[in-house]
């Protein structure tokens, strides 16, 4: 399986302080079936703003510690990037990494201030990349009809496995479940944290469950494979 947005890289944002938990972070996932990795660390103006140019060094330097370590999983990087007033700026400066050097940029929005997520996106498409929104079922304002319209511009949409794990909070889970119901789901990822886990086992075994195998492989792994060029 391929997790798209994992926080595994070491001391570069909130996901790992060091390299001996990142290296415990790709053991989980690969226990968890996950054999491609795509490395998102944060990108928020005056939080976690470090060059692009660092993160790819930082990035490199991580790859060599996993194969030292003899894990055997594939990493590719890209960043998860805050939308806000400084965003539009630093994507016109090529500051930010895209999803494995495609066009296809991982943004993520305030999850409580209302933010006119369907006007972004549209600036997003305008300027010639494609968005793949994180984690929408944590938008706790977004009405999730604006969904299909995202779909319909050509955003792409990701939910996290933690959502179907023992449904700890029924809202997030039923949201999770009524977006694939109605095909507005393209990826679920981990959002792995040092705090978090990856899920993907059980998260898959459950989609395999309510929708069928097939529709739980393209979620899990088919549609990261045709989208981001994972060779």
């Amino acid at each position: 399986m391929i997790d798209i947005h994992s926080h595994i890289l070491p001391n570069v944002d909130d996901g790992s302080d060091s390299l001996k938990t990142s290296l415990a972070l790709v053991i989980d996932e690969i226990k968890n079936d996950v054999d491609k990795i795509i490395l998102t660390p944060h990108n928020k103006s005056g939080r976690y703003d470090m060059p692009k140019e660092e993160l790819i060094k930082r990035f490199n330097a991580f790859k060599g510690e996993v194969e030292n370590n003899n894990l055997n999983v594939k990493l590719y990087l890209g960043q998860e990037v805050y939308v806000c007033d400084e965003f539009y700026k630093k994507l016109e400066n090529s500051e930010l990494l895209t999803i494995n050097d495609t066009k296809y940029l991982f943004i993520e929005f305030n999850y409580y201030m209302e933010t006119d997520i369907v006007k972004h996106v549209a600036s997003i498409i305008k300027r010639g990349y494609v968005p793949v929104i994180a984690h929408v079922e944590r938008y706790e304002y977004l009405d999730w009809h604006i969904l299909y319209d995202l779909k319909m511009m050509g955003a792409l949409i990701q939910i996290n496995s933690s959502c179907f794990i023992g449904n700890k909070n029924k809202r997030l889970y039923q949201n999770a479940i009524n977006a694939i119901s109605e095909n507005c789901v393209d990826f679920i990822a981990s959002d792995i944290h040092a705090k978090r886990k990856t899920y993907f086992k059980k998260a898959y075994k459950k989609i395999s469950k309510i929708f069928g195998k097939e529709v739980a492989d393209n979620l899990f792994t088919n549609n990261a494979e045709k989208y981001f060029n994972l060779i």
